[in-house]
């Protein structure tokens, strides 16, 4: 079973690759989407997300972001367009984790390790500010 910090670093360097061989040629529209991420109206303290447009055919590409603190930033561009938004909000009650902005090796084993609620959202990326707010 491949964890979905596993996933989301092949999405970023498989993203990387594409984007080297031509990004932007597609004729799709791109954002840089970045916001804030609410679980019960707070903000979420750490979660790991990637959004993967759903209608960008083979020009596409799941792109990987980071929550901290309720707000994350794309690294990329993300296509315009519908996409499925999938939210990993990791339970950060029992982890020892001073700085989840510069994490470690065992840091990232702590994260690996804890548990996490995945929510899906389906979103329209058509700007590049985002709230979304999760059950």
């Amino acid at each position: 079973m491949r964890s979905i910090r596993s996933v989301l670093l092949a999405s970023l360097f498989a993203s990387l690759a594409a984007c080297l061989g031509g990004c932007g040629a597609s004729g799709l529209d791109f954002y840089q989407v970045e916001g804030e991420v609410r679980l019960n109206g707070e903000p979420v303290r750490y979660a790991e997300m990637h959004i993967d447009p759903t209608s960008a055919g083979d020009s596409g590409r799941t792109v990987p972001a980071r929550v901290v603190d309720g707000k994350f930033r794309a690294p990329i561009g993300v296509a315009a367009g519908p996409a499925e938004w999938t939210i990993a909000v990791v339970d950060t009650s029992k982890l020892r984790i001073n700085d989840f902005n510069n994490l470690s090796d065992a840091d990232d084993s702590q994260i690996l390790k804890a548990k996490k609620e995945v929510f899906v959202k389906q979103i329209d990326v058509d700007r590049q500010q985002y709230v979304i707010e999760l059950p």
